[in-house]
Parts: structure tokens; sequence; C-alpha cells
């Protein structure tokens, strides 16, 4: 597999993001090479890894290449969000690294093999209601910053307690968050902060359950969503992504 070197260690800056809604096409440039994946992993966490940067479109975890995948974001400068925040991360205790693929694109793989979990080696992303880029309103929610060990969560069930939300992290085999802080309960649904004792076990957890179905005690499914914060204390209130 061909790629060549590009992007810098990840930072801490706050970036706007400006791409809205690009059609899923082949793009110069927006396709990442991912090396150093532990094999926990399947195409849903690389998703989850991937989804605070930008739309993503595919991905194909090279079962031939232990430890390899390719990405296709839906835009260039997704990619180099992708690059600039994650390459160099411990993951799953692992050194994450991301690099430019000289592909424009990954072919359509239906005949791919299969993941030690059970799961494809290949899934289409492209009309995921979980990207958060797709429109105006979301892209303006959605901020781009570096993980870190304090997270905005919502779309929690409104009946959610500190006790059902760490068991969507256990159940996932992630770390739970060590403290939990409501914003709101009730309602439509629950939302807060939720904090880790350390960036890297955060970014594990957050690949691991970003996304976890879970149900009310009526039987209401709702998906939860994660986010990184750039929030230094759980006391701060958060100008949260509510997508």
């Amino acid at each position: 597999m061909w790629y060549c070197t590009g992007g810098t260690a990840a930072g801490g800056q706050t970036n706007n993001y400006s791409v809205v809604g690009t059609p899923a096409m082949a793009n110069n440039g927006s396709v990442l090479m991912l090396y150093g994946l532990s094999e926990r992993l399947n195409c849903e966490h690389l998703f989850n890894l991937l989804c605070s940067y930008g739309n993503v479109l595919k991905v194909k975890i090279l079962v031939n290449k232990s430890g390899s995948a390719m990405a296709h974001m839906d835009s260039q400068q997704g990619a180099r969000y992708a690059i600039q925040y994650l390459n160099g991360r411990l993951l799953l205790g692992q050194t994450l690294e991301l690099n430019y693929s000289r592909h424009s694109y990954i072919a359509d793989y239906s005949q791919g093999g299969t993941l030690p979990d059970g799961s494809p080696c290949w899934k289409d992303f492209s009309n995921s209601r979980n990207n958060r880029f797709m429109t105006a309103e979301g892209t303006s929610k959605n901020r781009i910053v570096a993980p870190g060990k304090i997270m905005h969560f919502y779309n929690a069930a409104p009946d959610s307690t500190e006790e059902s939300l760490k068991e969507v992290f256990t159940k996932s085999a992630a770390k739970p968050p060590t403290e939990i802080k409501f914003f709101s309960q009730g309602g439509k649904s629950s939302t807060g902060l939720m904090e880790w004792t350390d960036s890297d076990t955060a970014l594990d957890s957050f690949v691991l359950a970003n996304h976890q179905t879970f149900f009310t005690g009526s039987g209401q499914a709702f998906t939860l969503k994660l986010a990184f914060s750039n929030n230094t204390s759980l006391d701060q209130y958060p100008g949260s992504p509510t997508s």
C-alpha cells in the first residue's frame, strides 16, 4: 500500500470547520492511512475516532496488513484535522500514525472479510446520521478540538443517571468516567459533561462507547453522543453540541 506522509502532531487549538455536506465523491487528499491500530478496533470504532473532525464516507480495515486501515473523509480539511489532532496519540495502548494515502477513494468492497469480532472489514458511512457536519446547524454546534479528559455528552435518555451512563461504557469494554455532571435532565434528552483521569483513557472510551444505543425504562432507544470539550473543569457550563 502506497502512502505519503503529512500533517502535524495533535494540538489543543480550536478551529472552525467550514465544509458543510460535501457530496460523497472522491477527493484528492481526503483518504487517510491509519497505522498502529489495536485488533480490538472495528469500522464503527474508527468512524468514532474520526467523526469529530469531518464527515466519514468509508472505512476499510486491511485484514492482510495487521494494525492498518484506510478512511475516506468527505473533505481535505477533515483529513487534515484528523492528522493534526490524532497523529501520535495513544489509542488502546498503541501509538496512532495517520498519513495521507495516494489513493483518491476507497473502492466498494462487498466481498471483503470479517474482523475478529465478526463485523465486516469495510463499511460505507456516507449516509450515517452520526456524521456531524452534514448541515450548517450541525457544523456550527461541533467544535474541532484535540482529545482531552473532559467530554460533552448529549442525546442521552431523559431518565439517565450516573449509574446508567457508566453502564454504557462498561458494556462497551470501556472505562467509565470518574465524574459526571448533568446540565439538563428530563425533557427530550439529557446532556452534560464527563471527566476521565487522563486524555488517553478518555480517547479509548470515546472510541469504544460513542454512538452506543441504550434504552429508557419505557424501552425508548437513544444513541449516546460524545464530543471532546476544551473545558478545563466540569463546573464550566458547556457550549455543547446538541445535534
